[in-house]
Parts: structure tokens; C-alpha cells; sequence
């Protein structure tokens, strides 16, 4: 899917979507999310890290918190939108994303969104998923990751750990956890729980398989 800008990867136990693409076709960018550089993953076949998912195209509250960037696996800051998303289908100022590097097992991609650019990393082995953010300067950047409501998990010493799955988080500010409601499909939706990490410039997730 060369053109889209989404990239899979696999390793022994997973398997990780990412979004390096842009919000959506030019013409039509009114489904679009403000996602870039998000990712989803499944672990031993079932869905691990998950993007919130759209409940409903009806204009209001839930159909903004659907489409903001807080909603996904990515980065925020000042917990604003990467590309102005309103209206139900409309698409203001656009971020504009760039692919960096793209390896077999390594996606490097930045995006101009906010007033500093984001760029990330994921560099994806056999048992071991790295993902690296970067600001281009000094900023408090705020990223997230919304668990599957099925995945129970708990936090030590800036370590997740849910089952024989290891997180380790590098150059935090701070972490803690918050409610999201997640929708698998239309009109249904399901309490679940996301990680705030706060960092200042750069940060490290490991995921140890």
C-alpha cells in the first residue's frame, strides 16, 4: 500500500499498522482522521494498542473526539489537532507528512502540524517493537496508547507490563492513566483504558515480545 502511506510490519508474535500517510485523498479528505503517525497492533492474534474507532458521523462532541489526534496512538502537544478536523466532514489547515525512511523493517516519517516538527520512528524486529519520538525543538509533547478493553495491564517504574508483554517507557515526564470509550462499530461503545505519557523533545517505547 505504497501510496497510502500505511506500512505492516510482523515479527514472531505480532503485528503493527502505521500511518505515514496523509489525512486523505485531497479531494476528499472529509473521512479523515488527524492521525498521522499513529499505529495499531495486534499481539498473538488479537488487538492490543487500538485507535478509539468511530461510534458515529453525526456532528457533535463524540464525532470531534473521533476524529482529534488525542484519539489515536500518536503524539499532541498543547492538546491541539494536528490538521483542523470540524463540522462532522470538514478538513481545515492540513499537516503536511513526509517519509523519511522506509526499510523493510523501519519507518521513519515527520509531519509539520503543529509549530515544531514530529517526527517518529518505529523500528520493528523479531520480538522487539522500538518506537522514537522527536520534536525539532525544545516542546512538552504528550503521547498515547489506548489498550484494547480486553487487555489488562499495570504500571511500575515507568514499565507497563500486561501478561508476558514488557513496555518500557524512556524519557518520561510522567505517566497515568485515563478512560476512553472505544467503538468497534457504530453506535456501540466500550470503556476501556489509554496511557498518557508525558515527555519533553524525544521519548522511547519499547515493546519486549
Amino acid at each position: 500500500l505504497n501510496e497510502s502511506g500505511y506500512r505492516k510490519f510482523t515479527g514472531e508474535r505480532y503485528e503493527l499498522i502505521a500511518d505515514a500517510g496523509k489525512i486523505g485523498p485531497d479531494y476528499i479528505p472529509g473521512h479523515g482522521h488527524a492521525d498521522m503517525l499513529s499505529f495499531e497492533l495486534h499481539i498473538d492474534g488479537e488487538p492490543f494498542i487500538v485507535d478509539t474507532g468511530t461510534s458515529t458521523y453525526e456532528i457533535g462532541e463524540r464525532r470531534d473526539i473521533e476524529r482529534s489526534t488525542s484519539a489515536h496512538n500518536t503524539v499532541t502537544i498543547n492538546g491541539k489537532n494536528q490538521s483542523d478536523v470540524w463540522a462532522g466532514f470538514r478538513v481545515g489547515k492540513r499537516a503536511k507528512i513526509d517519509i523519511i525512511e522506509d526499510l523493510e523493517k523501519e519507518l521513519t516519517a515527520e509531519h509539520n502540524g503543529y509549530s515544531v516538527k514530529h517526527k517518529r520512528t518505529f523500528r520493528c524486529d523479531f520480538q522487539c517493537i522500538k518506537i522514537k519520538d522527536f520534536l525539532s525543538e525544545k516542546a512538552n509533547g504528550t503521547a498515547r496508547l489506548h489498550f484494547h478493553p480486553s487487555v489488562k495491564f499495570e504500571i511500575k517504574e515507568e514499565c507497563i507490563y500486561s501478561g508476558n508483554v514488557k513496555i518500557k517507557i524512556e524519557n518520561v515526564n510522567g505517566v497515568f492513566v485515563e478512560k476512553f470509550e472505544y467503538a468497534p462499530e457504530f453506535n456501540k461503545k466500550i470503556p476501556s483504558n489509554c496511557v498518557i505519557i508525558d515527555f519533553k523533545t524525544d521519548l522511547n517505547i519499547v515493546f519486549e515480545l
